[in-house]
């Protein structure tokens, strides 16, 4: 059986084939497609540079196909320029924020379905890590669209893993208007977060209640508070500035609990 370090390698060899059969000849939407799918591998084998470049290629795609009157994938956008800004943040936040702020431009059109993001729960996870990346960097405004496109595809879903997703958009958008002027709002988003996560808990557990209002009240108080995700080349689960634990945050949650990523650290609800 490949371990992920080999099927990385595979996935590799095969994108190189298909873009080197494609970047003379082919298509321009198929190259597209082959460069950021060869991106997102190299940006997993932690190969930042050769990723940006890959990225940065398919972002041109993008503008000659739209500047030509064709169009673009929303998924493919969003990804493109999403993509690039998560290589390039921690050499240049300025031109990170660009590309994020390119890529939120197209929120409202990404449905489930799009390319790269077969379901709402991929566009929920993505705009989770990337709001996170933004925040972490100080931009907690540009965060906003993600975490609201994350909250719109979870809100009112009954299972464990919306509910979860939920709770944590709902903890960013409020780290992301702790800075601004309406720290009322942020309170409010704290507050939905600490309800969701309440009814999220196994019964019995925790059962004092001041466990559950004063890490709220710290959290508050936090303006400059952040969240501890992203897909970043830092580790998962350590961010730059740490707010109060929330009352959730227990552990890390198993796998099969918490998704496709280790960065879950919310109650287990299996």
């Amino acid at each position: 059986m490949l371990n992920s370090d080999e099927h990385l390698e595979r996935a590799l060899a095969e994108y190189n084939d298909k873009v080197s059969a494609l970047e003379d000849s082919g298509p321009r939407e198929k190259l597209l497609e082959a460069l950021v799918n060869r991106g997102c591998v190299l940006f997993m084998m932690d190969s930042y540079v050769s990723a940006y470049g890959d990225f940065d290629d398919a972002s041109d795609i993008i503008a000659e196909i739209e500047d030509s009157g064709g169009s673009v994938d929303p998924g493919l956008y969003v990804k493109t320029h999403a993509m690039k800004g998560m290589t390039i943040v921690e050499k240049s936040v300025h031109e990170a924020a660009e590309e994020f702020r390119l890529a939120a431009t197209r929120l409202g059109q990404l449905k489930p379905g799009a390319r790269h993001f077969p379901d709402g729960r991929a566009i929920a996870d993505f705009c989770l890590d990337c709001a996170q990346t933004l925040i972490d960097e100080d931009m907690g405004a540009d965060a906003l669209p993600f975490t609201e496109k994350s909250m719109s595809q979870t809100v009112g879903k009954d299972d464990a893993w919306s509910r979860n997703r939920y709770m944590e958009a709902c903890s960013m958008e409020a780290d992301a208007l702790s800075g601004s002027e309406d720290p009322e709002k942020a309170g409010e988003y704290f507050d939905e977060a600490v309800r969701t996560g309440e009814s999220l808990r196994p019964p019995g557990s925790w059962r004092t209640t001041s466990c559950w209002s004063t890490p709220t009240s710290a959290a508050r108080s936090s303006a400059r508070g952040r969240s501890s995700s992203g897909m970043r080349r830092r580790p998962r689960g350590s961010s730059r500035t740490s707010r109060p634990a929330m009352p959730w945050r227990t552990g890390t949650c198993c796998r099969s609990c918490a998704g496709r990523s280790p960065r879950r650290t919310w109650v287990c609800t299996r």
